[in-house]
């Protein structure tokens, strides 16, 4: 154990003879011209440690940015469709002959509900995106008629909440997937299950 200490206190001193790297000095200057776009957050302002952003212009910041942005909404949307069936089930059927009720939460409704609604569904929401594509462009914001400062910290908002969202997915896909049948679907709220 003291050897090892030892061995990491000699790396990390063995780093101040290293000469100063260039290319982060050119990271640094490159990432400058995007630290005060709409999702940079403090304490790590425009966060890009492996320099990917380097050969970006504007145009593609502003496309990627949009991605984040629509795969936030997604998201959040799938987060409620999570978090909304424990909770609440609508009256009725989702597909002739199944009822919401008799559909399980999570994954196991990729198994009852037939792949027929699930090919229309994909094209339902594939149609919708394209032809709002050519309306509004690319995942643009819409003017609604509120002040810059009010604009500005909604779209800000937007972003934070979309990036909670998917960390928040991924969890919830993680647990859905390691559970056991029958343990309930978020665990941290106990008082949904009595």
């Amino acid at each position: 154990m003291k050897l090892a200490i030892v061995f990491s206190c000699l790396l990390s001193t063995a780093s101040a003879f290293v000469a100063p790297s260039v290319k982060n000095q050119a990271t640094s200057a490159l990432a400058s011209a995007f630290e005060n776009e709409v999702g940079v957050v403090a304490p790590t302002g425009f966060f890009d440690p492996l320099g990917i952003s380097d050969s970006w212009d504007a145009e593609t910041f502003s496309r990627y940015q949009n991605g984040e942005i629509k795969n936030g909404r997604v998201a959040m949307l799938g987060v409620l469709g999570y978090v909304v069936p424990e909770v609440f089930r609508f009256p009725g059927e989702i597909y002739p002959g199944l009822k919401f009720a008799d559909v399980p939460n999570g994954l196991g409704a990729l198994k009852v509900i037939p792949g027929s609604f699930w090919v229309a569904l994909f094209f339902c929401i594939g149609t919708v995106d394209f032809l709002t594509y050519e309306k509004y462009g690319f995942n643009e914001y819409q003017d609604l008629g509120m002040d810059e400062e009010t604009f500005a910290t909604r779209k800000q908002n937007e972003i934070s909440n979309g990036r909670l969202a998917m960390l928040a997915f991924m969890e919830l896909l993680r647990h859905d997937i390691t559970m056991d049948a029958g343990d309930p679907m978020i665990t941290g709220l106990p008082f949904l299950y009595e």
